[in-house]
């Protein structure tokens, strides 16, 4: 019988590379106050690259009601999508604070990268044209197949988020989609944000064995972005054509997606003043 999750690893995972409550989280970084130069930190805004597969539908809900959160708590957000996967995967027009879906013609990681280096730089200048003082992100769906084989390295993955659950089969897809990941653009920056748990302390022990599985065998070094709770409640609440922020604003789905979106601008303040 296996042991641990590197027993049954090069089983479900070949080295070819295929896809088939958490480590601590950072210590809270500390915000500066707000420079004087709003035009400097709107240029800020950051692609994160959030793989995730084109009939997906658990990840895209969480995704977008993350990005409502990003967009509540300090500029309007974008997600770039690519065309092709289920209509039905994002939104098409609710009531989300500002936050956007722009839907892009791409047919691999070349093309989609283009897009969304365009639509960064839309985010940045509507920041700039909103006096955001803060730092933007644009989230970026990667169809977990467009990883595989060859091909040259991508800066779209040079921040990457990967959402898994703790059940083992997700946990191997996530390793497997991390070595994809790092193959492509090495030294790329992998977080990861568990959601799903059912029992206290169940998030925490599946990350600590994915990142040390992770770290053992390629060399790499899993960040925490914390864990989201509810799921059945983002879902209801993407079924009604609204986020749970604005449905259960106090909730703990909520109170969780915020807690990530947190993290996710700590690191983009890190990296500007970097």
């Amino acid at each position: 019988m296996p042991r641990d999750l590197a027993d049954v690893l090069h089983h479900l995972i070949p080295e070819a590379g295929e896809t088939r409550e958490t480590r601590p989280a950072p210590e809270p970084v500390t915000r500066p106050a707000p420079p004087d130069d709003s035009r400097r930190r709107a240029r800020d805004t950051r692609l994160l690259a959030l793989p995730i597969g084109e009939d997906d539908v658990v990840r895209a809900a969480l995704a977008w009601n993350l990005a409502v959160e990003i967009t509540r708590l300090a500029t309007p957000t974008t997600v770039v999508a690519p065309d092709g996967g289920d209509p039905a995967l994002w939104p098409e027009a609710v009531d989300s604070l500002g936050t956007r879906i722009v839907r892009v013609s791409a047919g691999d990681l070349a093309e989609l990268e283009q897009a969304a280096t365009r639509a960064r730089a839309a985010a940045r200048d509507a920041g700039t044209a909103h006096g955001a003082a803060e730092p933007g992100i644009v989230l970026v769906q990667v169809p977990p197949r467009w990883l595989c084989g060859g091909g040259p390295g991508s800066g779209l993955l040079e921040w990457t988020l990967l959402l898994a659950s703790s059940d083992p089969r997700d946990l191997l897809e996530a390793y497997g989609i991390a070595k994809l990941v790092s193959r492509r653009q090495p030294g790329a920056r992998i977080g990861v944000t568990l959601h799903g748990a059912h029992r206290r302390g169940e998030s925490r022990r599946a990350f600590a064995k994915l990142a040390e599985v992770a770290s053992r065998r390629l060399g790499l070094e899993l960040e925490s972005y914390g864990q989201l709770v509810d799921d059945l409640q983002v879902y209801r609440a993407v079924v009604d054509r609204r986020p749970i922020g604005l449905v259960q604003p106090q909730g703990a789905a909520t109170r969780c997606l915020r807690d990530v979106a947190g993290q996710l601008l700590e690191q983009c303040e890190v990296s500007a003043r970097a």
